[in-house]
């Protein structure tokens, strides 16, 4: 803020003494340091003297103006600037730019002076831009993430799609360094970490051998092998009987496995094959009857006979037989034959007035008499008559009609209810009624004689 001014002295002259001595007027010398004043002179006098006492003097002024440069920030992002003299702009001035770390300085000089112009050697200013890495792509099932893009201290993190992971002896980051390089030079790799799944896993199967067989043809679809990476992935089964194959009746476990390229193995395939043999009812003998069975497994047959003093009622010869995809088999007849003695029964007449109910037991028939309502007889009606095997009913002598006992002298038995009905024989709830009343009579009856 100062500069050193020199100057010549002036010369005093006089007519009678000729050159006298000059005086300065204060402090200031030529050479001497002289400083910036806001725009004000420093005022320099001289005076000289002649014998006679004569006076003259010599007055000038002497102004400092110091060169600056334009004031510029005292820091830039990311970077600082250090200037001597540091508290004013002054020509001379050299200041230095510089980055911290993680930064380049770019777009001007790092080093500026202030010239003789009031200007700076460089009219931009410098600045300090991010050290970046490299850049990372996205490849195959690898995503990533960055907190800073690819600049310095940005850390990037790694991931897998679904089914897939990083292995434990790779790193999930890396970090940017000052440097412009990744502190981690490769980037992970993923893996398929997801086992195989099977669709379409059958639950248990059931066969059936076929007519008079212990055997039977099993065949099932395989089960498929889906995998997140890999295609058409075969099963492999590791237990029970082949496919396409005959086998004997018994319950068999099978059981797959799959494995794809990355070894993952996913949990088993695994169901029953129930091999069963299709069996009918045992059928018995039933009175005067001659039975002869082949067995009772499908394909059996049966055979039918009677004793000489008794018919055959019914089909003589039974097919044991599945029906369609029933699990379960049959014989091939509408009810069980019976043998019905050749000696039979004659028909019973009805009561006047009355019904009979009958129905066929173990080869013989029994009837139940019935009074129609506001009927009934002087001693009760048997409760059954069965037909014997000579051929003779029983209870035939206390049958008698059914006579109306309104208006009547006659002291009539009063019966329990299963012995009367309501209506015309031929009306189908009449006769709804009579079969009700005869299941009545045997559940309350002890003895059908």
């Amino acid at each position: 803020h100062h500069a050193f001014v020199d100057w010549t002295p002036p010369v005093a002259l006089d007519l009678e003494d000729g050159e006298i001595s000059v005086y300065i007027d204060g402090h200031y010398k030529p050479g001497g340091p002289f400083f910036e004043r806001d725009g004000r002179p420093t005022k320099i006098g001289y005076y000289a003297r002649d014998q006679a006492g004569n006076m003259d003097t010599c007055n000038f002024n002497i102004y400092v103006e110091v060169i600056r440069c334009p004031v510029r920030s005292s820091s830039i992002p990311d970077g600082y600037r250090v200037c001597h003299p540091s508290y004013d702009m002054v020509l001379g001035t050299v200041c230095r730019y510089g980055c911290y770390q993680g930064h380049t300085i770019k777009g001007a000089p790092s080093r500026i002076e202030c010239l003789e112009t009031g200007q700076w050697s460089s009219q931009k200013e410098p600045y300090c831009e991010k050290t970046k890495c490299s850049a990372i792509e996205q490849r195959g099932k690898l995503s990533f993430s960055c907190t800073a893009d690819f600049y310095f201290r940005s850390i990037c993190t790694f991931g897998c799609d679904a089914g897939f992971d990083i292995p434990s002896n790779q790193r999930r980051t890396k970090v940017c360094l000052a440097s412009g390089k990744w502190n981690n030079r490769y980037d992970p790799d993923c893996i398929d970490v997801e086992p195989p799944s099977f669709e379409k896993c059958p639950n248990t199967l059931m066969f059936y051998p076929g007519d008079n067989k212990d055997t039977a043809f099993i065949s099932w679809n395989k089960p498929v092998v889906i995998d997140n990476k890999d295609k058409g992935l075969e099963p492999t089964q590791v237990i029970g009987p082949p496919p396409a194959t005959e086998q004997e009746v018994n319950t068999y476990n099978v059981k797959y496995t799959a494995q794809d390229s990355a070894g993952n193995e996913g949990r088993d395939c695994s169901f029953d094959i129930v091999i069963k043999q299709l069996r009918c009812p045992k059928l018995y003998p039933l009175p005067y009857m001659g039975l002869n069975c082949t067995g009772t497994r499908r394909g059996s047959e049966c055979a039918f006979s009677c004793q000489d003093n008794s018919a055959l009622v019914g089909t003589k010869n039974a097919y044991c037989y599945r029906n369609g995809s029933d699990p379960y088999a049959n014989w091939a007849m509408d009810f069980h034959p019976f043998c019905k003695p050749s000696n039979g029964c004659p028909d019973i007449v009805p009561p006047d007035n009355g019904a009979m109910a009958c129905d066929v037991w173990v080869g013989g028939r029994f009837c139940h008499p019935l009074c129609s309502h506001g009927y009934s007889v002087l001693a009760s009606l048997p409760n059954f008559m069965v037909c014997t095997e000579n051929g003779i009913w029983t209870n035939h002598k206390k049958l008698s009609d059914c006579h109306q006992t309104a208006n009547s002298t006659s002291r009539y038995v009063t019966m329990s209810a299963e012995c009367y009905f309501r209506g015309n024989c031929n009306d189908p709830e009449t006769q709804a009624e009579i079969k009700e009343n005869f299941m009545a009579a045997v559940q309350n009856s002890k003895s059908y004689m």
